[in-house]
């Protein structure tokens, strides 16, 4: 994962090359990390629901702190959803 020639910074040495390989995600990472397409993880920045960062060149990068809200919400609402589908069963007609 070369991201920092990438994102056209100048490629640091040590800890901090690690630190920020491990706390920027490219829009194909993302997408790999929660099942969905490139573009529709691009969708979700345009929507608001999973908020990009871009660097000076406008590329979107991604924080997985990020990442991993977008994913709980995700499943909340999932979660919830379903609770409302099984609450709305009736008993059929006797």
């Amino acid at each position: 994962m070369d991201l920092l020639p990438l994102y056209g910074a100048p490629a640091p040495s040590g800890v901090l090359l690690l630190f920020l390989l491990v706390t920027i995600l490219r829009p194909g990472d993302v997408a790999r990390r929660i099942a969905l397409s490139v573009s529709r993880v691009i969708q979700l920045d345009r929507e608001g629901l999973l908020r990009a960062e871009r660097d000076a060149s406008g590329r979107r990068f991604y924080r997985p702190a990020v990442v991993e809200r977008y994913l709980k919400a995700r499943e909340a609402a999932r979660r919830l959803k379903a609770d409302q589908q099984a609450h709305d069963c009736t008993p059929p007609a006797a």
